[in-house]
C-alpha cells in the first residue's frame, strides 16, 4: 500500500439513531448492570437527559466506517489485528441522538513488513456538535507474494 491513503476520509451515509433499546442490547452484552443504560429515571437522577450509553457503545457508530477502510484498502481480515483504541469523549451518548461519523486515515508505517494504520473516526451530532474522537491502530500483514 502506497503512502497517498494518509488523508483519505469517509463519512458515514446517514444519521444512526440512536435507542434506548440499542443502548440497553449493547449494555447486556458488555454484561454491564448499571441502571443507567436501560432505566431513563436512573439516567436522568445522574443528569443525563434520557437513557445514557456505555462509553465503549460509539464502536457501534463507528464499525460501519472502519470496515469501508478496510473495504477500501484491500485488507485481509485473517491477517489483520487490531492493536490499539483510544477514545475522547466531549460528551456521553444518549437515547434519541442522531449521530454521524467522519473516519480519515491519519498515518501508514511499515515494520518488518507490517502496515501499520492509525484511523481516526469523529463522531459528531447532525447539528455538528462534537460527541465522540475514537483513534484505532490497525496492523495488516500482507501475503509475501503481495
Amino acid at each position: 500500500m502506497t503512502d497517498e491513503v494518509v488523508g483519505r476520509t469517509y463519512e458515514s451515509d446517514r444519521p444512526y439513531l440512536v435507542s434506548a433499546e440499542k443502548i440497553a442490547e449493547f449494555a447486556a452484552a458488555m454484561g454491564d448492570p448499571n441502571p443507567a443504560f436501560g432505566d431513563s429515571a436512573a439516567a436522568t437522577k445522574l443528569g443525563h437527559p434520557d437513557v445514557v450509553a456505555p462509553p465503549t457503545f460509539v464502536t457501534v457508530i463507528s464499525f460501519g466506517a472502519l470496515n469501508q477502510v478496510i473495504a477500501d484498502l484491500g485488507l485481509r481480515l485473517h491477517r489483520l489485528l487490531h492493536g490499539d483504541q483510544r477514545f475522547v469523549h466531549h460528551r456521553p451518548i444518549v437515547a434519541g441522538d442522531r449521530l454521524v461519523s467522519r473516519t480519515s486515515i491519519e498515518s501508514l508505517r511499515r515494520i518488518s513488513g507490517a502496515e501499520i494504520y492509525t484511523v481516526k473516526t469523529e463522531v459528531s451530532t447532525v447539528d455538528g456538535a462534537a460527541v465522540t474522537s475514537a483513534t484505532a491502530t490497525l496492523l495488516h500483514r500482507p501475503e509475501e507474494s503481495e
